[in-house]
């Protein structure tokens, strides 16, 4: 399968730019700021779109590579929402930048699982952070 066809199998329409322009891994920190930028926005709005779900200051840590620690289920799904991007996207660009290996596709468990759709969020959460 083309990469073009593994992309529209799963990744919303506002993401595939920068999935076809990359082809490389995705850190949740480049997701933020490649949203933010095509749209124009700023750390504030994102967190006005959310209902303060996220915060200002949450949103840059996220947008700088701040993540300390995997999101809650509820951050993911409101970075997915407000950036409208794939849930998908988010928690394995998430587990990116909490450092596991996590490639595109069904290279690696997590990215099979959460694809795959055999993973909720819960789930997903708790594989991570029990490690």
């Amino acid at each position: 399968m083309a990469n073009s066809e593994a992309y529209d199998a799963g990744y919303s329409d506002g993401w595939k730019a920068a999935y076809e322009n990359t082809l490389q891994p995705v850190s949740l920190a480049e997701m933020v700021q490649h949203q933010m930028a095509a749209r124009g926005l700023s750390y504030s709005s994102l967190a006005e779109r959310t209902g303060d779900v996220i915060t200002a200051a949450q949103w840059q840590q996220l947008g700088t590579g701040g993540l300390t620690e995997f999101p809650q289920p509820a951050t993911l799904d409101a970075i997915a929402t407000t950036l409208d991007v794939s849930i998908t996207e988010v928690v394995l660009a998430a587990g990116r930048s909490a450092g596991l290996d996590v490639k595109r596709g069904a290279t690696s468990d997590l990215a099979a699982m959460v694809a795959g759709g055999s993973l909720t969020l819960a789930e997903c959460y708790e594989l991570v952070t029990q490690g």
